[in-house]
């Protein structure tokens, strides 16, 4: 009896220890703010997506080497000027590598709603004159690594801070996103909180 109750006991500890360590485990998406905390997520396929950097355990935490998420200027100097965010896991990927998330002239339009594009690349592999989002993902059908496009239509960027200097912007997105061969999936409860100085520190 005592040898029953010995490995009930035992059975319990290893299944409360097993459910702290998944609960450790999973990600969380950080909160929506607007203080140029440089934090970036959204939700595919259910899995949440948070930067890696390449030296990281893939949790966001003790970071290092390449950073997991970069802002990329474009056009600079005209009236074309625009940003992208991309975000990529270096370590634990799940089911998303990377994504971009292409504002076109947040510095000139500010706070507002930007509607999706198509992603059609121009001259020497320039950005498009429009909003886009696209990302590498594993297909929830088929379970292949693809890429995935914006459309027209087919979700929208919420920037709700841009700050006079162009050096803090922070908003929201969501989308639908569609393969070559026509598969669509879409990204949910995007968030983001940049501050380009202090990223590029």
């Amino acid at each position: 009896m005592k040898k029953q109750t010995l490995i009930i006991a035992i059975i319990v500890i290893s299944s409360i220890a097993g459910s702290c360590n998944k609960e450790d485990e999973t990600e969380q998406l950080p909160p929506i703010t607007q203080t140029g905390a440089n934090t970036f997520g959204f939700v595919f396929d259910g899995v949440v997506f948070t930067p890696t950097d390449s030296n990281s355990r893939g949790f966001g935490i003790d970071g290092g080497g390449t950073s997991g998420i970069s802002v990329f200027g474009d056009y600079s100097g005209t009236e074309h000027y625009s940003n992208r965010i991309e975000g990529k896991r270096y370590t634990n990927i799940k089911n998303v590598r990377v994504i971009n998330v292409y504002i076109y002239q947040v510095a000139e339009i500010g706070v507002g709603v930007y509607n999706l594009g198509a992603y059609n690349i121009r001259e020497g592999y320039k950005q498009p004159y429009n909003n886009y989002i696209s990302i590498y993902a594993k297909s929830p059908t088929t379970g292949s690594w693809t890429e995935y496009y914006s459309y027209e239509n087919s979700g929208e960027i919420n920037v709700t801070r841009k700050d006079e200097d162009n050096v803090v912007f922070s908003g929201t997105f969501y989308a639908r996103l569609r393969s070559n061969d026509g598969e669509i999936v879409e990204v949910t409860q995007g968030r983001f909180d940049i501050d380009k100085k202090e990223m590029n520190n």
